[in-house]
């Protein structure tokens, strides 16, 4: 579980799909060793072996495009040019 520093110097347990809630977890004052502990990792990131095992599992990071409609991008273009 993640300790998160709040301001009255008290700490709040959290667990990792908190992370999920900008409610629960302000990522600011989360205490870094224990973002590592979570993300099973340190300081020095992951060894070749782990991030093959990750990206295997998960991925490679990358945002989705999304479609976007022709005509508005003409009048986008067109915007910008006048």
């Amino acid at each position: 579980m993640l300790r998160q520093r709040i301001n009255t110097g008290r700490q709040i347990q959290l667990k990792a799909d908190d992370l999920y809630d900008k409610d629960k977890v302000d990522l600011e004052t989360i205490v870094i060793e224990d973002v590592f502990e979570l993300l099973q990792c340190n300081d020095q990131g992951l060894d070749s072996e782990e991030a093959k095992r990750r990206l295997d599992i998960f991925g490679p990071n990358k945002l989705e495009e999304k479609e976007q409609n022709p005509f508005l991008q003409v009048c986008i273009v067109r915007i910008h040019i006048y």
